[in-house]
Formats: C-alpha cells, structure tokens, sequence
C-alpha cells in the first residue's frame, strides 16, 4: 500500500494511516477516505516508500522514520529536508528506489 502520511504538531509527530492500493493501480478500486483538522503551523510529510527502503531491515520502517523526524521536526522546512535525507542516507545500505518528499507547512 501506500506510506502513512507524517504529521508535526506543535513539536509532536503522529503518522496518519490510510489503507488501500498504491494510487494508480485499479482505476475502480474503493479508497478508505479519512478527515484530518488541520491548523496552522502544521506541517505534513507525503513522501514514497523509497524514503525508508533498505534502511535497518530488522526494524519498522515507520518507527525508524518517527525517530529520525523527532529531532528535527522544529527545524525550518529547507533544514528539515536536508536534515531528514542525510539522516535516513547515513543509514541506507543501498538505493533501490525513488525517493520522493513533499514538505507541507500550513501557514
């Protein structure tokens, strides 16, 4: 399926999971909608597995991902990304994939 979306609020980092095919797949697949409150200061991370891929196997990709983010998340967008991708780099034993990340502030 597709990644969980990261969501930083006020310093704290929560995933938001929404199950379903990878987008594009079936053309009449039914996705699981979900409503989120947003507020300004908020800021969304939308990114592809590729962020995560071959990155400490034995482990969830998604908490590897938390812990990595926590550190940084008051960081200013441009920071946060270099930040991010040189961490999860220091830890890639190899590039297989894409690696996509859209940074959403909410001002």
């Amino acid at each position: 399926g597709n990644p969980p979306f990261v969501m930083i609020r006020d310093g704290q980092v929560r995933l938001i999971e929404c199950s379903g095919l990878l987008l594009g797949v079936s053309s009449d697949f039914e996705y699981e909608q979900l409503t989120v409150d947003l507020k300004k200061g908020d800021r969304l991370l939308i990114f592809t597995d590729g962020l995560y891929e071959n990155i400490h196997h034995d482990r969830i990709p998604s908490e590897i991902l938390l812990e990595e983010i926590k550190p940084i998340a008051q960081f200013s967008k441009k920071e946060f990304h270099k930040s991010l991708i040189k961490r999860l780099a220091a830890m890639r034993t190899e590039l297989k994939d894409d690696i996509t990340l859209l940074t959403l502030d909410l001002l």
